[in-house]
């Protein structure tokens, strides 16, 4: 199947809201993914509410990437679902850094060479 051909996406998923949706929790599993190897015992739903409802109070301290707002929330909950201080420190900034972080760091990479890409002078045909 390609994945560019629009039959193939709706064979692919039966509803609309099923395509949408699927991207946007590929982070909340991985965070799932995470928090089971400290906590075996911990559920979906539950790490789908944390990391939803850091990445939320993120966004309301109107703070780039919600820095301090959404690693202290995410800490929090973590830590009032029994899980101890130092475990949720952890799992917060590993998450942090693969979502957040690593995002930064490529595109820092990558500034260098896209500012000499635009300031090439362009060609112009007569």
């Amino acid at each position: 199947m390609s994945g560019s051909d629009p039959s193939s996406r709706r064979a692919c998923c039966s509803s609309r809201w099923r395509c949408r949706w699927r991207p946007g929790v590929r982070k909340e599993w991985g965070f799932f993914l995470v928090v089971r190897q400290y906590a075996p015992g911990a559920g979906l739903l539950p790490s789908i509410f944390n990391y939803t409802g850091s990445t939320f109070l993120g966004a309301l301290s109107m703070l780039p990437g919600g820095l301090g707002a959404a690693e202290g929330s995410l800490a929090a909950l973590l830590h009032s679902q029994g899980l101890d201080t130092a475990d949720a420190g952890s799992i917060t900034l590993l998450i942090r850094g693969a979502t957040l972080w690593f995002a930064v760091l490529l595109g820092l990479l990558a500034l260098p060479f896209v500012a000499r890409w635009l300031g090439r002078p362009k060609k112009v045909e007569r």
